[in-house]
């Protein structure tokens, strides 16, 4: 198969990528990269496992990168999603930059004040403060809930025969939950 000038460019990013993680991955390895978080992250669990990777790294590299993937897409997708439904009602805009006002700005301003500091305001936001910003959370999760990053779950398969209502399933049969239906679904 021949391959188009952007094919080419696609497979060299893609080698590079993978290039990329597999330098991380030896560095670790090797002790020149070593965790922040005690061994409990998601490559040290990688590595860490026999059973299922069993050293091979490039599993190992194709796990990360999907991991990697997936949450770029969903972060990205999720704020849209934010922008669009504030942008949608100007009461919870206001309700919105309230919050940050209340939470990141004015202790930011403060502790400029306070210890000279310069910069920008993206400086004051910290972990602990965007866990303080308890309407900015609450609405964080009514936007997933309304636009989920998936709009179907797993597929489940049932182990018992059960009646849910009028609704019944056997052993052996295969569901997939629709979440957008759940959450757009008035009954």
């Amino acid at each position: 198969m021949k391959l188009t000038t952007y094919d080419k460019r696609v497979n060299f990013n893609c080698k590079a990528l993978r290039a990329f993680v597999r330098n991380y991955i030896n560095a670790r390895k090797s002790g020149a990269n070593k965790s922040q978080v005690g061994d409990s992250d998601l490559l040290s669990i990688l590595l860490s496992d026999t059973t299922v990777f069993g050293g091979n790294d490039e599993l190992i590299i194709d796990q990360l990168l999907d991991f990697f993937l997936a949450g770029t897409a969903t972060v990205s997708l999720n704020s849209q999603n934010l922008l669009h439904r504030s942008a949608l009602d100007k009461t919870h805009l206001a309700k919105l930059r309230q919050d940050i006002e209340t939470h990141i700005k004015q202790p930011y301003r403060e502790e400029k004040t306070t210890e000279g500091k310069h910069g920008d305001c993206f400086e004051g936001i910290t972990y602990d403060r965007l866990f303080e910003m308890e309407y900015f959370g609450r609405y964080m999760q009514e936007v997933l809930r309304i636009c989920p990053p998936a709009a179907l779950s797993s597929m489940w398969t049932i182990k018992n025969d059960f009646k849910l209502q009028s609704i019944s399933l056997s052993a052996g049969d295969v569901v997939c939950p629709n979440i957008w239906d759940l959450h757009h679904n008035p009954e």
